[in-house]
């Protein structure tokens, strides 16, 4: 999955979601009515397969975008610590 262009402010972000130990895929928003299925229907547990950041600035790398490769995962802790 790729950024849109970001501002420098949002590295920080994308830094955390590197280090994240959980990451998930929020799915939009439909009208169901089994409530108990909401939480597997909108929330996909997936695995990043990039492992390491670097920051970028708008100085040295003009506009910035992040490209970051995720994969599904079944289980609910989505990266080893």
């Amino acid at each position: 999955m790729s950024t849109d262009f970001v501002t420098e402010d949002e590295n920080v972000m994308f830094e955390e979601l590197t280090n994240s130990p959980e990451v998930y895929i929020l799915q939009p928003y439909r009208d169901d009515t089994d409530l108990y299925s909401m939480l597997n229907d909108y929330v996909t547990p997936v695995r990043l397969k990039s492992t390491s950041f670097t920051k970028k600035t708008v100085a040295n790398d003009k506009l910035i975008q992040y490209t970051f490769e995720v994969e599904k995962s079944e289980t609910l802790r989505t990266q080893s610590i």
